[in-house]
């Protein structure tokens, strides 16, 4: 699919990008590396290329590969622009050059029906997910009730706290939503959220240096999905007990958010609007053949 020329990441700082699984990290990295394509003169690797390093940390299992040599030798690159992937905070520990952190949110009913929709598919079209199996009859409140990992146990407190990822399912606590709200305030550059998706796009291309944004459709969506809507009460008080502290987490990254995009006034207004116009307009000239499926 042809699209605009890109701008380049030419803000001197390497982008991190938290990638909480179901938050539309997959849809971000195809639109990352359109963004930094011009970034670097050389694709190293699978995992590394045109400056943007794809680190294949775990989902659902604990394989963060910290010893692939490919990894370490991308990220000693001065070439080095982005990373993404399902790393916790905690990760500019490994780098050498200045840094900044961007993240994307997504309220907790939707993330957890979306993980559950995601699991059932992954069973039916490659097998288990990480080892990890549901029934086939299991409902929802038994996914979350009996989570066969931890991402369904607070994951997004666990990610953004980086201290969680060995807390057994049910151990989350207080103390790691207080260090997961400190790193967003402290450590972030952007946060974005799901619901603010284009709006989020833009703030992470002014705070890391792109110039025109690269367009996108969303990717790894499943076709069939129930809506948020179709949760009913005993469902959504079941998923808000189990992750009662990534409510909490997210009704402070909504303030955060709001705030981010009240900071950039008109102009930022503009820029979306902007963005929102070109997008529309692509996608009407690609038309539905061109499109997949979950967006025709």
């Amino acid at each position: 699919m042809s699209q605009p020329r890109p701008g380049t990441l030419d803000s001197g700082t390497v982008l991190l990008f938290l990638h909480i699984p179901k938050c539309g990290g997959t849809t971000f990295g195809s639109w990352l590396y359109e963004a930094a394509g011009k970034s670097s003169p050389v694709a190293i690797d699978k995992w590394y290329n045109h400056g943007v390093l794809y680190h294949p940390a775990g989902f659902a299992d604990e394989g963060l590969a910290k010893d692939d040599d490919v990894i370490k030798n991308a990220l000693a690159d001065p070439n080095l622009r982005a990373v993404t992937g399902h790393f916790d905070f905690g990760f500019h520990r490994q780098l050498r050059q200045e840094f900044g952190y961007a993240t994307i949110l997504r309220d907790p009913l939707a993330r957890v029906r979306s993980l559950f929709n995601f699991q059932k598919f992954n069973q039916d079209k490659w097998g288990s997910l990480s080892e990890a199996t549901i029934d086939r009859e299991s409902s929802i409140i038994d996914f979350v009730q009996q989570p066969p990992y931890p991402e369904i146990d607070n994951g997004m407190v666990r990610r953004l706290s980086g201290i969680g990822r060995e807390r057994e399912i049910g151990k989350c606590d207080e103390a790691m939503l207080d260090s997961a709200v400190n790193n967003l305030r402290k450590h972030f550059r952007v946060i974005g959220l799901v619901e603010y998706y284009d709006e989020s796009l833009v703030m992470i291309g002014d705070a890391f240096g792109l110039g025109e944004l690269p367009l996108y459709y969303p990717q790894n969506v499943l076709a069939k999905r129930t809506g948020d809507a179709d949760l009913d009460t005993d469902d959504q008080n079941a998923i808000a007990e189990t992750n009662a502290l990534d409510m909490a987490l997210y009704r402070v990254a909504a303030e955060l958010c709001e705030e981010q995009m009240q900071k950039g006034g008109q102009a930022f207004q503009d820029r979306v609007k902007g963005f929102k116009d070109r997008k529309t307009k692509w996608l009407d000239e690609l038309g539905d053949e061109s499109l997949p499926e979950h967006l025709r």
